[in-house]
């Protein structure tokens, strides 16, 4: 359900970060070459500021720390204890941690990647610079192994379908989708097949 890469994000490139393929098998490399099984937990959060998630850290730790740094000492202690050696989506302070990270940056939830026109050909370039403004969030260097550009998001057949449909005629995507039916299905019962 999510999508992540690593190679052609510059960051991690620029980090020394790879997959190797052998036979079957993609491999995960750290920069100095080892294969690196990623053992990651997600919203690794201890802001006192922030509404907790479902699976958070933030209760358990935030309130028993003196300082930002403590929980962040205390935390790392914790993860690597139980067998983690990455943090996941959606937390804070990456680069404190001196762990591998895994940033979301949410493109379709966020910026409406899949519900808006995703065939328009501006949608690229617009993805690009949301792309690089969202990564600046997020700090760059060695310990960068990839970016997640979603997590769970709406790719749903009906309701997708029904929606460009609907669109304005100069909706890309409804163009593309029109074509492809009209070249798929050479009359309705053969759609009524594949749908109803």
């Amino acid at each position: 359900c999510c999508r992540a890469w690593s190679a052609p994000c510059s960051a991690a490139a620029a980090a020394g970060w790879s997959t190797e393929r052998q036979g079957d098998v993609s491999w995960l490399r750290s920069p100095g070459g080892e294969r690196f099984f990623s053992i990651g937990v997600n919203v690794v959060d201890g802001e006192p500021d922030r509404e907790p998630r479902m699976g958070s850290l933030q209760h358990r730790f935030s309130s028993v720390h003196p300082s930002p740094q403590a929980w962040v000492e205390a935390t790392r202690r914790q993860l690597l204890g139980w067998g983690f050696n990455t943090l996941g989506g959606w937390s804070r302070r990456e680069a404190e941690f001196g762990l591998p990270f895994t940033p979301v940056l949410s493109f379709g939830q966020q910026v409406n990647a899949i519900w808006g026109d995703p065939f328009d050909p501006q949608t690229p370039a617009r993805m690009r610079e949301e792309a690089k403004r969202r990564m600046a969030r997020h700090p760059d260097g060695p310990l960068l192994v990839g970016v997640f550009t979603d997590n769970e998001i709406g790719w749903w057949n009906a309701p997708l379908l029904l929606w460009f449909l609907k669109q304005e005629p100069e909706n890309h995507t409804r163009q593309r989708l029109l074509a492809f039916l009209a070249e798929r299905y050479p009359d309705f019962a053969a759609f009524r097949r594949d749908f109803v």
